[in-house]
């Protein structure tokens, strides 16, 4: 049944040309972003340490108490970052996960128990 819903909202791409983006140079670089130290550190302070960790499984917390170590090695890496019109690679990697959540009862009516 979710299956049929889904195969039916979504489209085939054609996967013939898919355009190389890694070789192509930064045309106008965006160094003319101003913000400083102080505003990565009150960035930092304001982060809601009732949320999850992100995709780097840093605790909001971590960062928000670390602000004020944290707030000058991150300052120089965006500010390198948005000089040079490049992020790390590690930046671009998706760790993305699927994890069931299976309501009561056995896992065995899977279909009916994940939400």
């Amino acid at each position: 049944m979710l299956n049929t819903f889904f195969s039916s909202t979504f489209t085939v791409e054609n996967l013939t040309h898919i355009p190389d983006k890694s070789s192509e140079t930064v045309k106008e670089p965006l160094a003319n972003i101003e913000f400083s130290q102080e505003d990565v550190m009150k960035l930092l302070q304001k982060l809601n340490t009732s949320k999850s960790p992100g995709p780097d499984k840093m605790h909001p917390r971590v960062l928000k108490e670390c602000a004020s170590p944290l707030a000058l090695p991150l300052f120089i890496l965006f500010r390198q970052s948005l000089g040079e019109g490049a992020v790390p690679e590690a930046w671009k990697d998706g760790h993305i996960t699927v994890t069931p959540l299976f309501k009561k009862g056995t896992t065995a009516r899977l279909a009916t128990t994940v939400r």
